[in-house]
């Protein structure tokens, strides 16, 4: 690539969310099942309070954010949606660019003073704010635009093609589901569409084949056994990524997902 002259970009905020882990942290806005409220804080400055007069009227507003904790960059990615094929990252929403740009559509709900109380948000807590931009619904919404294999796999997912495995849930690993719903809101449950569309081993997917025969995923500090057969997908059982010793020597608050580990151990999980 070129190597241009640097650009000084300024921070004018951060994001203050409850999204603090990258694999439970939504893909895009407004995909969450429990959609959480957060919060934009614009560092104190000579005119923030001029800059920020009539944003409070807008319904939507673009958030440009930088990926600060994203390293280094891939001309090719591969989506976590769709077909194992890699496609060029300027094709897809990958935060693995030449410049770690976030772009995210938020909800706006009230200004006061200089924070922002927003919905949808795909940020993790912490995340710099370069910019704030309203949404034109006159000039940016173009539903009939082509979206070339985004378009593919939207049609794929209406026909079902996109999802050719079955995935079925023994009755304890349905139990422990469950259980870690009602009980911790810890939601397993998107994993169906994940294992419904390819539970092949993949990296990317936290995929990797075990020893004996069967497959493993990893979401977050939680993982899902699985018996693969051909397009039958089995969950077998749902296991803590810690092991047991690991969550007796931590102390209180050092885990994911700290107290369900923990009463998870005790439940039988």
């Amino acid at each position: 690539m070129d190597h241009s002259p640097p650009m000084t970009l300024r921070e004018i905020g951060v994001v203050r969310s409850g999204h603090e882990h990258l694999a439970r942290t939504p893909r895009q806005p407004g995909a969450a099942r429990d959609e959480r409220e957060a919060l934009i804080v614009l560092h104190p400055g000579a005119g923030i309070a001029d800059a920020l007069r009539d944003l409070a009227a807008m319904e939507r507003v673009w958030v440009i954010t930088w990926f600060d904790r994203v390293r280094g960059w891939k001309p090719m990615v591969l989506p976590p949606r769709g077909p194992r094929v890699k496609r060029g990252v300027f094709a897809t929403r990958s935060p693995h660019r030449p410049n770690p740009l976030g772009l995210s559509l938020v909800r706006l709900l009230e200004v006061r003073g200089r924070t922002l109380r927003v919905a949808d948000v795909d940020l993790l807590d912490g995340t710099p704010v370069l910019d704030l931009k309203p949404y034109h619904p006159t000039v940016e919404a173009w539903p009939e635009a082509r979206a070339g294999w985004i378009d593919e796999l939207v049609r794929a997912e209406r026909d079902g093609s996109a999802f050719p495995n079955t995935v079925t849930w023994s009755p304890p690993a349905a139990a422990a589901r469950d259980w870690l719903w009602t009980e911790h809101a810890i939601d397993l449950a998107p994993l169906d569409d994940v294992l419904r569309r390819d539970a092949a081993p993949h990296p990317y997917r936290r995929i990797e084949a075990l020893p004996d025969g069967d497959r493993r995923i990893a979401w977050r500090a939680w993982r899902l056994r699985l018996r693969v057969e051909g397009t039958a997908v089995a969950v077998v059982a749902v296991e803590s990524g810690y092991a047991p010793e690991v969550i007796a020597a931590t102390p209180l608050g050092g885990l994911v997902d700290d107290a369900a580990q923990r009463a998870f151990a005790r439940w039988g999980g």
